[in-house]
């Protein structure tokens, strides 16, 4: 569509686009497959980066094809969608960034606890259990986890029902929470501020 609307087609160097296009499925499908073994066979979790990759190597090939063509036609419709594509590739970098590696900061009022990092709210009235625990689910492949070292944050579900992973260091024991609702696990970067929050939530709950 954004072809057919510019103006001096024939300015353009087709030739020279469509091989930049070509040069970089070799490298695209590279990706793709990777991810996709690692997806299947290794750690979905890992996976997540594959497609992050794959997604901004494509809007990287749309902001260098568009900015080409706006140099030559001084069509402000492939500026515009070059400036969409740069938002999208720094948007989805800081949200997969930011879920790698964020800290978890728990929160408590008189009636509920907030994970601040991802805003989750768990009323105490809900919680039917809390216990420390050294397992975590196992991530399953309709999943919505990034992490990164020992960070691992986000939610997912199964047959089992549905789960909340806000942790600092997945090597360390952390906090099950269980809801009529959710299971929670949560744990931050010092052991001693995990220990802290287990005794304050189980003060609440009781």
């Amino acid at each position: 569509m954004r072809f057919k609307q510019a103006e001096n087609l024939e300015d353009l160097d087709m030739e020279r686009l469509h091989q930049l296009e070509k040069s970089t499925l070799v490298p695209v499908a590279i990706v793709y497959i990777t991810g996709l073994i690692i997806f299947l066979f290794i750690n979905p979790v890992i996976a997540n980066w594959f497609s992050l990759m794959l997604v901004l190597m494509l809007l990287g090939l749309q902001v260098v094809i568009d900015f080409n063509i706006y140099r030559k036609l001084k069509d402000r419709l492939f500026a515009t969608t070059a400036v969409i594509s740069v938002a999208g590739i720094v948007s989805a970098g800081s949200f997969a960034i930011d879920k790698s590696v964020s800290s978890p900061k728990l929160l408590f009022s008189e009636e509920y606890m907030m994970e601040k990092e991802e805003e989750h709210y768990i009323f105490y009235e809900n919680i039917t259990d809390v216990t420390m625990t050294k397992d975590t689910p196992n991530v399953p492949y309709n999943h919505y986890v990034f992490g990164f070292g020992n960070h691992m944050n986000g939610k997912f579900e199964d047959r089992e029902g549905r789960y909340v992973i806000a942790l600092g260091d997945k090597s360390e024991e952390s906090i099950k929470v269980v809801t009529d609702r959710e299971q929670y696990h949560i744990n931050a970067v010092s052991p001693e501020t995990t220990e802290k929050w287990y005794e304050e939530l189980k003060d609440k709950v009781q």
